[in-house]
């Protein structure tokens, strides 16, 4: 039986993810169905996003700070012309990081 996340574990995860990222000048936030049902049996969504727009760094840069392991990198159906997802593993959960462009 596969574990049932919860939004106190989506955001449990995005506070110690914000630790993180603010100092390179990045922030993040919850999507899918942790925040719209408060559970998931799959995966935690999280949206990844520049502080200002003029200093981005490199996608792989940002998931090296937050030393998660990428699982699927591109995803064949997840990738389109506005965002690009990565499915990656942070701390035993898995994690679709969404990379606005």
């Amino acid at each position: 039986m596969q574990k049932v996340l919860t939004l106190e574990d989506g955001i449990r995860i995005c506070r110690e993810m914000e630790k993180i990222l603010i100092p390179i000048g990045y922030h993040c936030g919850l999507l899918g169905s942790l925040l719209h049902r408060g559970q998931s049996t799959k995966d935690a969504d999280i949206v990844i996003y520049p502080h200002q727009v003029d200093e981005q760094l490199d996608e792989m840069k940002i998931l090296e700070k937050l030393g998660v392991s990428i699982t699927e990198y591109p995803p064949n159906e997840a990738s389109c012309t506005d965002k690009m997802i990565t499915v990656c593993d942070y701390k035993g959960t898995r994690v679709d990081f969404f990379f606005l462009k």
